[in-house]
């Protein structure tokens, strides 16, 4: 079981393409544009991106990592006083905005939920890690705060931030992004972009609904980015592997050297 959910933790950001599939059928389809939900789905999706940069603030590098594990003290403030995965949450706030910016209407709001099910195996990969890495500390903090939203249960202490200059820096991107990709969206469905019509044209020539044609990219995205991952994730391994063997050689010589300097004393005796 470990071994899957390692697995699914190393390619969540394919899991994260997985989950747009929605909000690309939706958006490639043809239906009326209602802007109340279009508004409702934008204020969503920027509430997201504000609890991923209040997240960062507190967790600082530990919300990118390669592994699961603990880098320093367990983030038991601010946002993760509510939850102990506020950056899932807001991607998953993130996610539901902009399904709601698509066209799904209420039933876009399935997402938040449906994709914190979806994440589900990679937060309990890093529990596992967390736990065998603090053990009691992260089984009180456990015991006090809900795994995806709840009553505030975690450490009263402010505890320590990073800057919002480094926040900004690191996550530069992320408001820009939010606020593209919903406008992206909107032009789409209203045919300002036209999108639809050029997979419509490629589509007629293959057979082939723009819906299902633009599923088919995302797959291919989707496939495209686990095979980037596992060759990063190869490179490391290797990069590893070097670093072991210079420091095996380095040993090597200095218990060389320590053993010939007692034979040099006696040959010079």
């Amino acid at each position: 079981m470990n071994a899957i959910t390692e697995v699914y933790f190393r390619h969540r950001s394919t899991v994260l393409l997985v989950l747009v599939a929605p909000l690309v059928a939706r958006t490639l389809a043809v239906h009326p544009v209602d802007l109340t939900w279009v508004a409702a789905g934008v204020v969503m999706a920027l509430a997201g991106a504000a609890l991923r940069l209040a997240s960062i603030r507190c967790i600082g590098r530990g919300a990118r990592v390669h592994r699961a594990d603990v880098r320093g003290l367990l983030v038991t403030w601010g946002p993760y006083g509510v939850s102990r995965n506020p950056l899932y949450v807001a991607a998953a706030l993130i996610l539901a905005g902009l399904a709601l910016v698509s066209g799904w209407g209420a039933l876009g709001l399935l997402l938040f939920p449906g994709a914190l099910l979806v994440y589900t195996p990679v937060v309990l990969h890093e529990e596992v890690a967390i736990s065998a890495a603090v053990g009691r500390e992260f089984a009180d903090y456990r015991a006090s705060v809900s795994r995806w939203l709840g009553l505030p249960g975690g450490s009263g202490d402010p505890g320590q931030r990073v800057p919002w200059s480094e926040v900004f820096k690191r996550e530069k991107w992320l408001v820009p992004g939010v606020v593209l990709a919903a406008l992206g969206i909107y032009l789409i469905r209203v045919e300002t972009v036209p999108l639809r019509r050029l997979l419509g044209l490629v589509g007629d020539r293959v057979g082939c609904d723009p819906s299902v044609l633009g599923l088919v990219v995302l797959t291919l995205g989707a496939i495209g980015n686990s095979w980037i991952v596992q060759r990063k994730r190869e490179r490391r391994r290797l990069r590893e592997e070097r670093k072991a063997l210079v420091t095996l050689a380095e040993a090597a010589e200095d218990s060389a050297a320590e053993a010939q300097i007692p034979a040099d004393e006696v040959g010079a005796q």
